[in-house]
């Protein structure tokens, strides 16, 4: 009989114990709810707004990395509040560092199926001579194949998470997706390792032409 009751007031004091912890958490949430953040609803813009004062400051920046540089990018990429606007005047700063004689300025952005090769016979067969389709050095890692009759040779040619690259080159699967409607983009590494690795892409690319 004894244990009996020692048993039922062991039980409400365990729920008794729990019932608290809970309510000291409910009350504890609330008040961290109150005191700092608020819960970020969907629906409710503001809470979606991106922080263009920022941007602006880091455009500001650019710009004055450009002017020493002497580099005058288009005003409608500086002014653009687009998410590739940055990428787009890297890229061309970048060219004109590497060739300062070309004037590149921007050209467009496309949507390319990227995917990558390298110099030798395993990706060039019988073609893997030493040169790429514009005499330059194809173990010089510096360009990309594409399809003339799409992207000019020496364009320049920015891949995000690639960098910049020149276009020197031509293959007859560039060619090929030409025929077809799209672009195709063709990095030039240096192991067949990092190639397959690779694999295929579809990345938007940032495209200049000499001016």
């Amino acid at each position: 009989m004894l244990y009996d009751s020692t048993m039922k007031f062991w039980w409400i004091g365990v729920m008794g114990i729990i019932l608290f912890w809970v309510l000291f958490f409910i009350v504890d949430s609330k008040k961290f709810l109150n005191d700092g953040e608020r819960e970020i609803n969907i629906n409710d813009e503001s809470a979606l707004v991106i922080d263009w004062n920022k941007w602006e400051e880091e455009k500001l920046a650019f710009e004055e990395n450009l002017e020493e540089d002497l580099i005058v990018a288009d005003k409608k990429i500086l002014n653009s509040k687009s998410k590739s606007a940055l990428e787009i005047a890297k890229g061309l700063l970048e060219l004109n560092r590497i060739y300062p004689s070309r004037n590149y300025v921007y050209w467009k952005t496309i949507t390319a199926k990227v995917t990558a090769y390298t110099p030798d016979f395993r990706s060039c067969g019988r073609f893997a001579d030493g040169k790429t389709s514009k005499l330059d050095n194809a173990f010089k890692f510096d360009g990309v194949a594409i399809a003339p009759k799409v992207i000019q040779y020496r364009s320049g040619v920015y891949i995000p998470s690639v960098g910049v690259k020149e276009a020197d080159d031509t293959g007859s699967a560039m060619r090929k997706a030409a025929r077809k409607g799209y672009y195709h983009i063709d990095v030039r590494m240096r192991t067949n390792r990092k190639a397959k690795r690779w694999g295929v892409r579809w990345k938007r690319v940032h495209l200049y032409k000499k001016s």
